[in-house]
């Protein structure tokens, strides 16, 4: 995996799939945590499309999406 400090998540449009906020309120975290995590969490990017937003705190949680044009794309959230 490889890490990119420096991705600039600003200059996307962020959507975040119903099946993320399902998995979210099941893990107790709501909407607005999952764009905070998304903005200001570490990055990952594996795959050709893939991206992981991480967030490390009491609970490692973890935002699972793809890039699709100017868009980023949440399809899960993880607890890890």
């Amino acid at each position: 995996m490889i890490s990119f400090p420096r991705f600039d998540v600003e200059r996307y449009s962020i959507i975040v799939t119903r099946h993320a906020m399902v998995r979210a309120f099941e893990r107790c975290v709501d909407a607005e945590l999952v764009l905070r995590i998304v903005k200001h969490g570490s990055i990952e990017r594996f795959g050709k499309h893939g991206i992981r937003f991480i967030r490390n705190g009491k609970r490692t949680l973890i935002c699972v999406g793809e890039i699709h044009g100017e868009a980023i794309k949440i399809l899960t959230v993880e607890e890890g």
